[in-house]
């Protein structure tokens, strides 16, 4: 019941008794007075003295977590004026997406003359995002059940929940001086560099690029590859796009995250130069480097990223292959393998390096993606097909056929 018209009822009720007992007289009517005027006072005392000078503490067990692990979270209320004649209820405020993960996060207490109350919850298998922890709603009432009152003590906690991040073995992410690239070049500046191999010719090519020895040999033209170009950067390009995740399980996307986390951070520990390729409303570019501190600014918006972009991912591919340095290998993460993606990656790949990590929901493959995968292995891009993070701890370069069957 609403304290405000409990309380005017009381009056009343205390007035109406009043009036009865001078009118009457007599041991009964005084007695039903004072007990309503009993009743009364504690009702307005228990409406008013509980929720006053009370502060809330939330202690976390950690802040930054990865997808998957618990938290523990301990609350202390702390009373001023401690009543001993009410309960008290205590819930903390939690995102949507925790629901049925938390267990105790609500108890109801009769914490009599004590001034602190702490109790101690979990939550399980936290999901990958950015949290953000509001207040606690304290409620106290009577012991009657007449009245209750509610407040919102207010303590923001921010939760980073990265996506989990496995090991990675067997994958080397090509290092120019692996491969040459397939480029035309003309700078001219190349020439007093060193040459570390040779590559098929690539139209636009100047004539002093051609090396005729290796162009006799092979009978194919050949040209020189310069030392100016050799550069270990990798460049992570996963997919948001709202189009390639329409009708997929949301566990890919989950897998996909998985994926670049775990490469990035594969990176950032052999110390190879990367950047990180965020394509939302606008393109997000994080990088280059290869510290801690950039694998953490990456990890953040890995913990943000949604399915929500409203640009499809073949344009994506098409934009980020033309602003990526030359010589860096893009590394892609994404369950979009149809036609148009194997085009535009077609067109990327006469550009750049390109290594392609497919998250897939299931063991079966669909006419579709296998048609794409044909095509994508005929642009001659890499193809990793993983089904589940551990298959990361277990990748051989290659292509498609030594990491996973078709």
């Amino acid at each position: 019941m609403k304290a405000a018209a409990l309380l005017a009822g009381a009056l009343a009720a205390l007035v109406a008794c009043w009036v009865f007992a001078n009118l009457q007289g007599g041991f009964l009517p005084w007695f039903l007075f004072g007990t309503v005027a009993v009743l009364a006072l504690y009702e307005g005392l228990t409406a008013w003295l509980p929720l006053r000078r009370v502060t809330v503490a939330r202690r976390l067990s950690a802040r930054r977590l990865s997808s998957g692990q618990p938290l523990t979270v301990q609350i202390t209320v702390q009373r001023g004026i401690p009543w001993p004649l009410a309960w008290w209820r205590a819930a903390d405020q939690l995102p949507a997406a925790w629901d049925g993960r938390a267990t105790g996060a609500q108890q109801i207490t009769l914490p009599l003359w004590g001034r602190t109350w702490t109790f101690t919850y979990r939550i399980s298998h936290l999901p990958r995002g950015v949290y953000t922890l509001p207040g606690v709603l304290l409620e106290a009432g009577d012991l009657l059940g007449l009245l209750s009152r509610t407040r919102t003590c207010s303590c923001h906690e921010e939760i980073i929940v990265y996506p989990q991040v496995v090991p990675v073995r067997g994958w080397m992410g090509h290092r120019p001086e692996e491969r040459g690239l397939q480029q035309a070049t003309r700078r001219r500046s190349e020439e007093s560099s060193n040459v570390i191999g040779v590559r098929d010719y690539a139209p636009g090519d100047r004539l002093s690029r051609v090396h005729w020895p290796a162009t006799a040999r092979r009978g194919v033209l050949q040209a020189k590859e310069f030392e100016l170009h050799v550069t270990g950067q990798l460049a992570f390009l996963p997919d948001l796009s709202r189009r390639s995740f329409h009708r997929t399980d949301p566990s890919v996307f989950e897998l996909e995250m998985v994926i670049a986390a775990s490469l990035m951070k594969y990176a950032a520990d052999a110390r190879r130069p990367f950047t990180a390729l965020f394509h939302r409303t606008g393109l997000t570019s994080l990088g280059p480097g290869a510290d801690d501190a950039l694998l953490f600014r990456c990890l953040f918006e890995l913990a943000l990223a949604r399915p929500d972009g409203g640009v499809d991912f073949p344009t994506t591919l098409r934009r980020v292959a033309q602003e990526i340095p030359v010589g860096a290998t893009l590394v892609v993460i994404s369950p979009d393998i149809g036609r148009e993606a194997a085009v535009a990656a077609d067109l990327a790949r006469r550009r750049v390096q390109m290594e392609w990590f497919v998250p897939l929901a299931g063991p079966a493959l669909s006419h579709a993606q296998r048609e794409g995968l044909a095509a994508l292995a005929a642009a001659r891009v890499d193809l990793h097909l993983i089904r589940t993070p551990e298959q990361l701890s277990d990748l051989r370069a290659g292509g498609v056929e030594h990491v996973a069957p078709v």
